[in-house]
């Protein structure tokens, strides 16, 4: 089991879909009704991802997940790209557009792709458009050189996607900043490494009960992880449509929170200190909004996970 919730723990932080830098609202379509966004090279400057290199976690995943796509790609993960925002302006989370920036390492990348089955080149204007693929199995990318060692690359599965994206991204079509009005709220907190917002009608997933139950509520939904002065946070906003309904999710959230110290309260083989990550939360509500806050130093959380490891 050694290492086993810190691997968990980071491999969380570091999947497929999570691969960023500074959320750059220019490059987001007003019309947006979701997004996701994680800052990486926010997230290398954190204790916690310190501590977890300290650990030895991150050479085990660096060693199988990101050589594996540097050998496939030519690109590394932690060093090549430097942000991705994922967003749709739809409810289905399929249909979405990703704006990447990333390294000139692009370009090597973009020619030993070009040599794959499917591959074509197209031309759009005065644009140059990559497509991989044929049918749903497809996608196309549109790669603008930003710098001297600086891309941005705007990927959809779809033309029209593609497209909307790409005018978004040169400041051809409204967006987060020159919108008169947004369907979401995206204000991410100093240190913030990860961020989620969306608008009422959350995009399609696999919810429990409880959760499509709590989240039917809400008309907006943020997410906002980060870390400022070695403390590690997490923020969960939701936006009701009335008052009632946010004090219902204010009472659903502190009874979810009370069987959570109940449960832990009878766990003897738990150490202490998964309580104090309980008791680290913070519900508020304010008119039609509530808000479930996590503040914990982050070093203790990777000495807690630590403690699991060696008694399970």
């Amino acid at each position: 089991m050694k290492h086993l919730c810190l691997t968990g723990f980071a491999l969380a932080a570091l999947s497929a879909e999570s691969l960023a830098g500074e959320l750059n609202l220019n490059h987001v379509s007003s019309e947006a009704h979701w997004l996701v966004h994680v800052d990486m090279e926010g997230m290398q400057r954190t204790s916690l991802w310190q501590g977890l290199r300290a650990r030895g976690v991150l050479e085990e995943i660096e060693l199988d997940e990101f050589q594996e796509f540097e050998r496939e790609f030519g690109l590394h993960p932690l060093i090549d790209v430097k942000a991705m925002t994922i967003y749709g302006t739809g409810t289905d989370h399929e249909q979405a557009v990703a704006v990447v920036t990333a390294s000139s390492r692009v370009d090597a990348a973009i020619q030993r792709l070009a040599g794959e089955d499917g591959y074509r080149r197209l031309a759009s204007g005065d644009l140059e458009i990559h497509s991989w693929g044929e049918g749903t199995q497809s996608f196309l990318a549109y790669v603008q050189e930003t710098g001297p060692d600086e891309r941005v690359i705007v990927l959809a599965d779809e033309s029209d996607l593609l497209f909307d994206g790409i005018r978004v991204m040169k400041g051809e079509a409204t967006n987060l900043v020159t919108g008169r009005s947004s369907r979401i709220q995206a204000r991410p907190s100093p240190g913030s490494f990860l961020f989620v917002a969306a608008s009422q009608g959350l995009p399609a997933m696999d919810w429990t009960e409880t959760t499509s139950q709590v989240f039917g509520l809400a008309e907006r939904l943020s997410l906002d992880v980060g870390e400022q002065g070695g403390q590690l946070y997490a923020r969960v906003g939701l936006t009701a449509a009335e008052s009632k309904d946010a004090a219902n999710l204010y009472d659903i959230v502190n009874g979810f929170l009370a069987m959570g110290r109940m449960f832990i309260g009878h766990a003897d083989e738990l150490p202490p200190e998964v309580l104090d990550f309980l008791d680290a939360l913070r519900v508020q509500r304010r008119d039609r909004e509530v808000w479930v806050e996590f503040v914990h130093n982050s070093l203790a959380i990777l000495e807690t996970l630590e403690d699991l490891d060696r008694n399970f």
